[in-house]
């Protein structure tokens, strides 16, 4: 159940020893529970709309998707190599407003968490339609509509998950988007490198979001400190 969760138990513990949790690291938080379902010790994932969901919270968090580019995800444009990762195609983003296009990159966890939801589509519609909404509405009971999910749904599926294994705070579309990024800054991306995966016309906002990992990483810490892992060097007297 949620309330054992050991992975739960885990996030009360490190709330319980920083009295000030900022807001910031909720969306790591988000990422890397929701996005990776093993994680979870609790039942929200089965049935064929956890199937979905699950396949659906992985992809964001790999791809740092937008909602609105989630929802408008079509089977032909997913693949998957050789090796069992997968590659998403995003014909067009609100910074590719020219249609150049991105590729992007997905685990192979996440690959078959995504092929798992195709096997559900393809037993309930008989055939997968390329052009047709990848992520879908559903009935009650478990049967998959013809209808995408909306944008709203999304949102709310993911603030439903979210109180469920006991985060707290505000969520967005964007905390799989913000808390990849962190997570990423976190074990070294560049900013360089975090503007190209999450496709930022600028370094500005990757900068800001990730703004406490790089900081961790500048010249003070590497310097003074041996790069950032907190152990004192001699450096720093006055």
């Amino acid at each position: 159940t949620v309330e054992t969760s050991p992975y739960l138990a885990k996030i009360r513990k490190k709330r319980a020893m920083v009295p000030f949790y900022k807001e910031r690291t909720r969306d790591t938080e988000v990422s890397s529970w929701l996005g990776y379902p093993e994680k979870l010790s609790c039942d929200e994932y089965c049935g064929v709309r956890g199937i979905r969901d699950a396949a659906m919270f992985s992809m964001m968090s790999d791809c740092m998707l937008r909602v609105g580019e989630l929802v408008a995800v079509r089977p032909g444009e997913v693949s998957t190599s050789p090796d069992g990762t997968g590659r998403l195609r995003v014909p067009r983003s609100k910074t590719d407003p020219e249609g150049r296009g991105a590729t992007l990159f997905m685990g192979a966890p996440t690959m078959r968490r995504v092929e798992a939801w195709v096997g559900e589509l393809v037993n309930q519609h008989g055939s997968l339609r390329s052009e047709a909404p990848l992520f879908r509405a559903m009935w009650k009971g478990g049967r998959i509509r013809e209808t995408g999910l909306s944008p709203q749904a999304v949102r709310k599926n993911l603030k439903a998950y979210a109180s469920r294994v006991g985060l707290e705070g505000r969520f967005s579309g964007h905390s799989f988007r913000v808390g990849t990024a962190q997570s990423l800054a976190h074990r070294g991306a560049t900013v360089a490198q975090l503007q190209t995966v999450g496709r930022w016309k600028s370094s500005r906002m990757p900068a800001d979001y990730c703004r406490e990992e790089l900081a961790g990483r500048n010249a003070v810490a590497k310097l003074l400190y041996g790069g950032g892992d907190g152990q004192d060097s001699g450096g720093g007297e006055s």
